[in-house]
């Protein structure tokens, strides 16, 4: 039996559903840690970080802004992917969770998502133990000076930007197994909505790492993880990639 390529944190409250995601974890290769409350997780990452944090986006230690900011503050945690599994899937809680640094937003109620998203973790973990990655990204993006910052960006992690500015142009580009990775702008122009581009990605089914960012709150860094690619979660848009 293969060493697992990666280790999930699971912070759940409820026993049942904890030991449906330990089920869902293990049986796609990746290593499982849970933990009913934030704070017995909060000490179990001073000794080790993981490469993924799954977490309920409320829990007696507060809502995922405070959740998240204190799982941020751990060693080794600042890049980490971490994805909420929630009731409330709303379009304006995903918007929200998405712009305050949630990686990914997952319904409780429809953990398919959530499996097709472990198994692109597994994917491009084993990938990642293989040596350099390579390939190409979807960026989804209509403003210039953005586009040409994640292009910039992307390159330096070897992967080929394809940009489109709309919704439509995206879903005519995209194709399953084309694409490493989509970036997705949460807030297009003429009313378009990136969130929901970003649910009809995963409702492909594609191996595709897809990540979400407002580019008036989050640096479009990306950050080529052992996991899985992730947005480097800090304010405000710098003028110029950093490439360090």
């Amino acid at each position: 039996m293969k060493s697992p390529t990666a280790t999930v944190m699971v912070i759940e409250p409820a026993a049942a559903l904890r030991a449906v995601l330990k089920t869902m974890v293990e049986s796609n290769g990746l290593a499982f840690r849970g933990f009913s409350d934030l704070p017995e997780a909060i000490r179990s990452l001073a000794s080790a970080p993981v490469d993924l944090v799954a977490t309920a986006a409320h829990l007696p230690a507060g809502q995922y802004p405070e959740i998240l900011r204190q799982l941020r503050d751990c060693p080794g945690m600042a890049d980490t992917p971490i994805v909420l599994v929630t009731s409330d899937i709303g379009e304006s809680t995903r918007r929200s969770a998405l712009e305050s640094g949630i990686t990914e937003v997952f319904a409780k109620d429809d953990l398919a998502a959530l499996a097709r998203y472990l198994e692109v973790v597994q994917a491009h973990a084993g990938a990642a133990a293989g040596g350099p990655r390579r390939g190409k990204a979807l960026v989804v993006e209509d403003s210039p000076s953005a586009a040409e910052l994640l292009r910039a960006t992307l390159a330096a992690e070897g992967l080929q930007a394809v940009v489109v500015p709309s919704v439509r142009e995206a879903m005519a580009a995209f194709a399953p197994r084309r694409f490493r990775l989509a970036v997705v702008d949460l807030v297009l122009e003429d009313g378009q909505s990136g969130v929901v581009l970003i649910q009809k990605l995963r409702d492909s089914q594609a191996p595709v790492n897809v990540l979400g960012y407002c580019r008036k709150s989050q640096e479009p860094r990306i950050m080529p993880l052992p996991s899985v690619y992730s947005l480097r979660p800090r304010r405000h848009l710098s003028p110029r990639p950093n490439m360090s």
